[in-house]
């Protein structure tokens, strides 16, 4: 068969068919030709085939069809993928076998075809034709697909490698994931590309240029396989880079590590320059490539850094002092920030710090850049702070003490730019500048040379000065070398002017010497630190006398906000003590003995001097970080600050993350976090000159929060509870993350009083309501709220339901205010207790250093110990007796915690520290309402039954016996009433909006027990009861009359509850005694006369269990000659016989008739009054005459018409004087009496004081009588009575007629005498009373015109028998009228 036959004319329609044939086509219907023939036919088709293709071959298009199918079907599966596989190597075999010219150029075809198709997918035209190009992760698969084709070629020799590469290198600068891609497959190595192309120019710009687009397009948003290999291609080269730039050995020529380094650098340039946020930062990736020299690594990342330092250092230091505010860690961009942090991956922090120190040696620096990192560097490395201080320190002593400015101001920078990062990781500048320069032995300007330098330094940047830091240097001066001053003074006279020039002021309060008597000099050091100054001198004389000086005694006294918040502030300053005490030592214990300085101030001392350096939080990066950016940018202001609480949160949560070097650092977010708080807040946080804080007032029952306070403050306190719950459940918790949020939170003055408001409203109002996550965060954050109290300041209450002003550290306040009426309150108040305790033990049991007794104490104070203790003895049962049996662990099952705590051995020595005393236990009881009270009433019955007799009495160190117990019992009773007085008294003022006021306590049930404890009273020879008002009397605690009035009479409340007998006896077993009697008697005047009785006898119920108290013991067969002495006793007496009609009663149920020895002379006595205002006659007395006229005048109480016929009768001449008198001095103290009861009736006030006006006036001698003589005060008289008694004789006096009163001091002169010194004692009264208004001024004014018409009217030999002293201490307008009234005479 010939070629000739087989060109035989076609029609137009086959022509058409053929044409559209491919050679695919062809090779299969061969394949299916092969089927049908013999061996000769087969090989004669063969070779006309052959013929064929040579006669029409097109070499490139057979070549391009056969890799186009082949790289389309190489992933392919399937009999029809099997078939497209045999094509390339078919096609490449046959084309092999050709004979033509055109086969010698196949192998060159295939590699520029290989190129071009290289170039295509890599978005590249090379030499074809442009095409649409697919997605990206199109364009990816095509890549491998075509690289995994190139690769067998390779393999199979059918290219030519040499002009492959050649080819490629021809290319302009490749792609970088295409650079990446044939290096990892061995095509074409990165080192060979470098080396063939580094010599064109432009080469390193474009290459970095593609490697950084590479950076950009690697986006957030990017598919996670094109992010994986976009890294991968990234990691690799600059590994490559990093290796060949930076070669541990230097065994690559000099060029190709030269721009292998231009490459870096140009790449760090752009993304310096860039404002693309979303840019990867390879040196993390990098980082962990297998195949990086880590010494390559360290020597890139110095370069680097040196780069960042010195890269357009255009900042003057003048700008750099200005401007530092604005470079904090929180202000930095997250590209920076994230550079700084994977630079830190090679490096200990002392080594970065070694870097760092080069860099500012050998060239100009950009401090923008450098501050900025100093920050980072602070808040990413726990022991950054330390470090920087040393190291600040060495450049101050070098700076100064050689006169280099430089080091001076790098120093400077250096410690103002770590200052504002927060307290949290450094000092506040005031602190450090004043531990700087403020000791002698340890500031670096101690010599004349180097201070006189420090001060040229401080003078040259005044111009740039904030008014913070020029105050800080004024009000906390660094010490001053000898003959130095006039240095110091100058630079504080240009300051100050600087101050003025920014319209600050700086005050400084004055000392508590005297300064006028001293030189200029001293006068000069005094107006720059005169709080230092008294401590210098005071110390000075202290030396020299031994003793306290005077001055600072009274300082303590007059001028207590100065001694307290100045003085003492700079005495206890925080130092090494010695060990040997020195003055200043001595002089603090001698004001600690005399109990000048406060406890909480002297525990915060003695932690002070004990405290090493801070102990930061450790965290890491969070590479994620990068996003935080443009979320910040799309959230607002609070959604801000809840982005980045969230933040803490996962850091802290995410505890196996934290080793990560690159890893968020928990100092870092929680200084952007004080920057977002600084924001919504509107306020700048500067350094301040007084770092005292004032503290806070907890109002709980209307807390005044601002909405944006409140908003701020419970996306703290949310984020606080999750968190510490999330991180004590971690197994492993971090837990030194939440003191470093708490003294960032004190930074922020504002937030003090929401955060402590909010978080004591949320434990005090809703206690119950609390879940245990809230529970925990909030005892959690209370505890190192406390512990940093000296950060918020002292924390005050004015609980109306407490005694006394609270005020302490925050968990002191809050144990006192926690709510323990209702058993849901005593519930949630165990909770706290025991999560705060916890919490407590936790981090004094992961502290490296064991707490010392002042820091136990201050953090869990005794009172919660106590609060704990009796809690756990109530609910848990097992507690009591710490045997646990299995009935009563099963009763605690609620409890698990609280009981673990318990039986803790830290909790057992603090218990055994602070014992539960009986006073807690009840005290603690009385509040309870037992109709709210969780626990049943038999379980109560128990729990107080054991409490009583099982513990306080059964316990053989307490030394308690049954009269204590007693006492013990009744003082709470009292106290209880007495709280409960005051707050029905803030009740009625309307004034005071409390909860439910009906709420009722445990009163009953307490003093159910005391009822049953007394019975049980051992005999002695002074009656418990008595004993026990005597010792109210005399206690120091209730010295002042009102207060002691005030308790006598609550005791009474519950005195007549008692039984009666224990007036005399503490038991009817025992026989009462005259010692017995003699001590009632004496207590009936001490105690009963001046604090219960009314005016000049005691009240009805009083009375009456006195009276029932003798008719107990007198049924016993006691004598009555015991009871003569007691019956007798006016005070007892005169209530008899005013509550006569009662005690009357109580004698006939007794069976008791007037024939009685004790009481007959009561019957006869009324008898007898009766009878005399029946006939209107006065008879013979048939009894004493003291208790006839007890009976006139308790029969003048009962009625108006009784007082008339009393007087009547009183005003006969027959009558007895003593009566007259004894009735006279009971009417006088009565209406004394009013002038402090003002309950008293108006009607029967009048009626008494008519008696006694018309008795004087008819008796002129009563009168004088009154005046000079006490007949019964001393025995019946209230002290109010006793106060007023000659008060109500003045106005008596003055009720009578002018010519009456006339007559009666003619009749006797020294009556007139007697008015007048009355009067002089009401004048003092009135001026001793004016605040309460006892005495008004128009009852003064009546009795003063009173006086002056009497002497205006009588005799002259009355007036010429005036005591001239008197009349002079009436005031000068009697003394003008008595002259008067003698001139007129002569």
């Amino acid at each position: 068969m010939t070629s000739h036959n087989l060109k035989r004319k076609c029609l137009p329609e086959e022509d058409a068919s053929r044409s559209k044939r491919t050679f695919k086509d062809l090779i299969r219907s061969r394949n299916h030709g092969d089927r049908s023939l013999s061996g000769d036919s087969r090989e004669v088709l063969h070779q006309a085939v052959f013929q064929l293709v040579s006669l029409h071959q097109n070499t490139q298009a057979i070549i391009n069809e056969a890799l186009e199918k082949s790289c389309v079907n190489v992933q392919e599966t399937g009999s029809q993928g099997r078939e497209d596989k045999r094509v390339l190597p078919a096609v490449l075999t046959s084309l092999g076998q050709l004979e033509s010219p055109a086969a010698q150029s196949v192998p060159h075809l295939i590699s520029e075809n290989c190129v071009q198709r290289l170039l295509h997918c890599t978005g590249q035209e090379g030499n074809f034709q442009q095409r649409q190009s697919g997605s990206r992760q199109d364009t990816n698969d095509n890549l491998g697909t075509c690289l995994q084709m190139i690769h067998h070629l390779l393999t199979d020799n059918c290219v030519q490698h040499r002009h492959f590469t050649s080819l490629l290198t021809k290319e302009d600068v490749l792609p970088p994931e295409l650079q990446w891609c044939l290096h990892s497959e061995d095509i074409l190595g990165l080192g060979t590309y470098i080396s063939r192309k580094m010599t064109e120019p432009q080469f390193v710009r474009k290459f970095s240029t593609n490697m950084y687009k590479l950076c950009k397009q690697n986006n957030p948003e990017s598919n996670i396989n094109v992010k994986k290999q976009t890294n991968a291609a990234l990691s690799g080269i600059f590994s490559f880079l990093v290796n060949s730039g930076f070669p541990e050995k230097k065994d690559k020529e000099a060029a190709f590590r030269k721009v292998a380094a231009a490459i870096l650098d140009d790449v760090i340039r752009a993304v310096l320059d860039g404002d693309d946020e979303h840019v990867v930062l390879f040196v993390g990736l990098t980082y962990t490539e297998d195949c990086l020299n880590q010494v390559s690594f360290k020597k890139f990342c110095t370069h680097t850094l040196s780069l960042l330092m010195s890269y357009k250092p255009s900042l003057k230091v003048s700008q750099a002092f200005k401007q530092q505010a604005q470079w904090k860690s929180a202000k930095v961009s997250d590209k920076i920030s994230n550079l700084y942090k994977q630079l830190f991956l090679p490096f200990e922090s002392r080594e970065i710090l070694e870097v760092l120190q080069r860099i500012l040696e050998r060239q100009e620096v950009n401090w923008q850049t450098v501050l900025s990192f100093i920050a980072t560097f602070l808040v990413c490395f726990t022991d950054a702070s330390k470090l920087l201080q040393g190291h600040i320190q060495s450049l101050l002593s070098e700076g100064l003490e050689n006169g280099d400015m430089e080091s001076t101001i790098i120093a400077f920078l250096l410690a103002r730019q770590s200052c504002l990062e927060g307290l949290h990781v450094f000092p506040h500048y005031q602190d450090w500048f004043q531990q700087t320069f403020g000791d002698s032995s340890k500031s670096p300007a101690s010599s004349k040379k180097s201070f006189s330098f420090l001060m040229k330094f401080l003078t040259n940047i005044v111009p740039y000065e904030s008014a913070p830091q020029l105050k800080v240097h004024i009000l906390r001066p660094p010490h001053v070398p000898a003959k130095c001053r006039p240095f110091l003074t100058e630079y504080i006279t240009l300051a100050k002017t600087r101050l003025a020039d920014l319209k600050e002021s700086c005050e400084i309060s004055g000392g508590i010497y005297d300064t006028s008597s001293t030189s200029s000099t001293s006068s000069s050091c005094k107006q720059v630190d005169p709080v230092e100054a008294d401590v210098e001198r005071s110390l000075s004389a202290f030396k020299a006398t031994g003793k306290v000086p005077t001055t600072v005694m009274e300082a303590s006294i007059f001028r207590k906000t100065y001694f307290v918040g100045k003085y003492l502030q700079s005495l206890l300053k925080p130092r090494h003590l010695p060990d040997k005490p020195d003055i200043r030592m001595k002089m603090i214990a001698s004001l600690r003995k005399a109990d000048k300085i406060p406890t909480s101030m002297y525990t915060r001392y003695q932690e002070a001097c004990r405290t090493e350096s801070k102990q930061l939080l450790e965290g890491v990066f969070d590479a994620d970080s990068q996003d935080d950016a443009m979320q910040d940018a799309l959230l607002a202001p609070i959604e801000q600050l809840r982005f980045r609480l969230d933040q803490l949160h996962n850091i802290v949560v995410c505890s196996e993350g934290q080793n990560k070097p690159t890893g968020q650092r928990v100092s870092e977010v929680i200084s952007v976090i004080s920057d977002k708080l600084e924001a919504l807040l509107k306020t700048e946080r500067s350094m301040r000159t007084n770092d005292t804080p004032t503290g806070v007032t907890i109002n709980t029952d209307k807390p005044e929060i601002s909405a944006v306070h409140l908003q701020i403050t419970d996306c703290l306190l949310n984020t606080i509870c999750r968190t510490v719950t999330a991180d004590l459940g971690s197994g492993c918790p971090v837990m030194t993350w939440l003191p470093e949020l708490v003294k960032m939170t004190s930074q922020h003055r504002s937030l003090h009083a929401p955060v402590i408001q909010r978080v004591s409203f949320l434990l005090l109002k809703e206690g119950p309501n609390l879940n245990h996550q809230h529970m925990t965060g909030l005892s959690a954050l209370v505890c190192h709220i406390s512990s940093l109290q000296h950060l918020f300041g002292p924390i005050t209450t004015h609980a109306y339901h407490k005694q006394g002003d609270n005020s302490g550290s925050l968990v002191d306040v809050l144990v006192h205010l926690l709510p323990l009426s209702t058993g849901q309150q005593l519930l949630s108040t165990l909770q706290f207790c025991t999560n705060y305790l916890e919490y407590s033990f936790l981090g004094f049991h992961k502290s490296d250093t064991k707490p010392s007794e002042g820091e136990s104490k201050a953090v869990i104070p005794s009172e919660l110990v106590k609060m704990f203790c009796l809690l756990c003895w109530r609910f848990l049962p097992s507690t009591r007796t710490m045997v646990t049996s299995d009935s009563q662990h099963a009763s605690d099952t609620k409890h698990v915690s609280a009981y673990t705590v318990f039986c803790s051995d830290m909790y057992q020595q603090l218990l055994g520290e602070s014992q539960v005393s009986l006073e807690d236990w009840v005290q603690g009881e009385l509040h309870v309402d037992a109709d709210q009270d969780c626990l049943p009433y038999s379980q109560r019955q128990d729990y107080f039954t054991w409490a009583l007799y099982g513990h306080f009495l059964a316990s053989t160190g307490r030394h308690m016996d049954v009269a204590t117990v007693c006492s013990v019992l009744l003082d709470a009773l009292v106290n209880k009433h007495i709280q409960s007085s005051s707050v029905l008294d803030k009740l009625q003022c309307g004034q005071c909006k409390v909860g439910d006021s009906s709420t009722r306590d445990s009163s009953p049930e307490v003093l159910s027990l005391l009822q049953m404890l007394v019975q049980h009273l051992p005999p002695c020879i002074v009656p418990w009861l008595v004993s026990h008002l005597d010792s109210i009397t005399e206690s120091e605690e209730h010295a002042g009359k009102v207060s002691c009035q005030t308790a006598i009479f609550s005791v009474t409340r519950f005195v007549c509850q008692l039984p009666s007998y224990l007036w005399l006896v503490n038991t009817l077993k025992d026989t009462p005694t005259s010692q017995h009697v003699a001590a009632l008697v004496n207590t009936l005047e001490r105690c009963l006369a001046v604090y219960v009785s009314e005016s000049c006898y005691l009240p009805c119920q009083f009375t009456l269990h006195i009276t029932q108290c003798i008719l107990t013991l007198q049924s016993c067969a006691v004598e009555d000659d015991f009871f003569h002495n007691l019956i007798a006793h006016p005070l007892l007496a005169a209530s008899i016989l005013v509550h006569w009609t009662t005690i009357t009663s109580v004698l006939y149920s007794s069976g008791m008739k007037g024939d009685n020895s004790l009481f007959a002379a009561y019957f006869s006595t009324v008898a007898w009054t009766e009878k005399c205002i029946e006939t209107q006659t006065f008879s013979p007395c048939v009894a004493p005459t003291w208790l006839c006229g007890a009976g006139f005048f308790s029969l003048g109480l009962h009625g108006h018409g009784n007082m008339t016929a009393v007087t009547s009768v009183l005003c006969q001449s027959s009558v007895d004087q003593e009566v007259l008198a004894a009735y006279s001095e009971l009417s006088l103290l009565f209406l004394a009496a009013a002038y402090t009861h003002t309950e008293m009736e108006k009607q029967c006030l009048t009626d008494v004081q008519m008696s006694l006006t018309s008795i004087m006036t008819r008796h002129h001698h009563i009168l004088v009588s009154l005046a000079d003589k006490h007949l019964l005060e001393t025995r019946v008289a209230s002290h109010g009575a006793r106060t007023f008694r000659m008060t109500a004789l003045v106005q008596c006096a003055a009720e009578m007629q002018l010519s009456e009163a006339c007559h009666m001091l003619d009749a006797s002169p020294v009556a007139l005498s007697s008015a007048i010194q009355a009067y002089n004692h009401v004048c003092q009264q009135f001026e001793d009373t004016a605040r309460n208004q006892a005495i008004s001024l128009r009852h003064l004014s009546k009795c003063s015109q009173f006086l002056k018409s009497v002497l205006d009217s009588v005799s002259l030999e009355s007036i010429q028998s005036l005591d001239q002293a008197h009349l002079s201490s009436a005031g000068p307008d009697f003394h003008h009228l008595v002259l008067s009234r003698l001139k007129a005479r002569k």
